[in-house]
C-alpha cells in the first residue's frame, strides 16, 4: 500500500497489516465512513462514555494496534478503527484534521466494562513501552476529552444526553466550555479509576 505526504509516496504496511482481518470478517467497513468496525453496528452503542486510543503517524498506529488490538478482539470490544486506504489514513492522521490522534474509538456497554477495558489497554501499552506525553492542542476534538491511565494514549467523554441523544464534541463544548469531557456534569464513574493503580509494567 501507498499513501502520499507532502508529494512523497511512502510505502507502508498499513494496508497490509488489516488483510487478515478483513479475510477472515473480523472487521469490516462502516458504511459511508473512514472508519472499520470491530463487532458492532455502525452506530455507536447507547452507553453514555466513550474512549478513544491515540496514535500520531502510521508507524505510531501499527506499534499501537498490534499490541490492543488481538487483546480486543479476543475480548470482544466494540471498536472502530481508520479505514486502510489512503484518504483515511492521511486525513485522520494529520495534525491538520481536527480528528487528527482518533486512532481507535471504543464503546463499552457499561461501568465495568469501561473499567475493564482501560485497565486492560492502559497496561497492555504500557507494557510495550508505548507511553508518550505527547499533547494534542485546541482544534484537535480528543483536546477536549479527559485523559486516563498511565499510558498518555487513553482519552474518554460523555456522549449521550440526558435523553440518549449523542452530543458530538462540538455541541457538548458550546454546552460546557469549561469541561467539554462531562458537559452534564454528572458524577465521572472514572475519575478515580486509576487513582490507587500502578502499571502493570513497566
Amino acid at each position: 500500500m501507498y499513501y502520499i505526504k507532502r508529494g512523497v509516496v511512502v510505502v507502508s504496511a498499513y494496508g497490509d497489516f488489516f488483510k487478515p482481518y478483513f479475510a477472515s470478517g473480523t472487521l469490516r467497513p462502516c458504511d459511508g465512513s473512514v472508519w472499520v468496525i470491530h463487532n458492532g453496528a455502525n452506530s455507536d452503542t447507547d452507553y453514555e462514555w466513550k474512549m478513544h486510543v491515540a496514535a500520531y503517524d502510521v508507524a505510531d498506529w501499527l506499534r499501537v494496534a498490534g499490541t490492543i488490538m488481538p487483546w480486543m478482539i479476543q475480548n470482544g470490544v466494540t471498536f472502530k478503527t481508520i479505514s486502510p486506504d489512503d484518504f483515511s489514513v492521511e486525513r485522520i492522521l494529520s495534525p491538520t484534521c481536527c480528528q487528527y490522534a482518533k486512532a481507535f474509538t471504543i464503546y463499552p456497554t457499561s461501568a465495568p466494562e469501561f473499567a475493564k477495558i482501560a485497565c486492560g489497554l492502559d497496561a497492555l501499552m504500557c507494557g510495550a513501552k508505548l507511553r508518550t506525553d505527547t499533547k494534542l492542542t485546541a482544534g484537535h476534538n480528543m483536546s477536549y476529552e479527559r485523559a486516563l491511565g498511565h499510558s498518555g494514549r487513553i482519552f474518554y467523554r460523555m456522549e449521550r444526553d440526558g435523553m440518549g441523544r449523542y452530543m458530538s464534541t462540538e455541541r457538548a463544548y458550546r454546552m460546557n466550555p469549561a469541561c467539554p469531557y462531562n458537559p452534564l456534569n454528572v458524577p465521572d464513574p472514572f475519575a478515580n479509576l486509576f487513582a490507587r493503580a500502578v502499571p502493570a509494567h513497566t
